[in-house]
């Protein structure tokens, strides 16, 4: 799994999300996210 990401997605510096630090990939090609929309989408998934 860990391959698979490095090749398709990229790899995002640590992020604070309800007080956890986490470090998401980023699988969405070609659109800078910032780190609003990058905590929301964590939030959604659940983690």
């Amino acid at each position: 799994m860990t391959k698979l990401l490095q090749h398709h997605a990229q790899y995002y510096d640590q992020i604070k999300i309800n007080g956890k630090k986490h470090r998401p990939w980023i699988l969405v090609k070609g659109k800078k996210l910032d780190n609003k929309e990058i905590r929301e989408s964590v939030k959604q998934c659940g983690i």
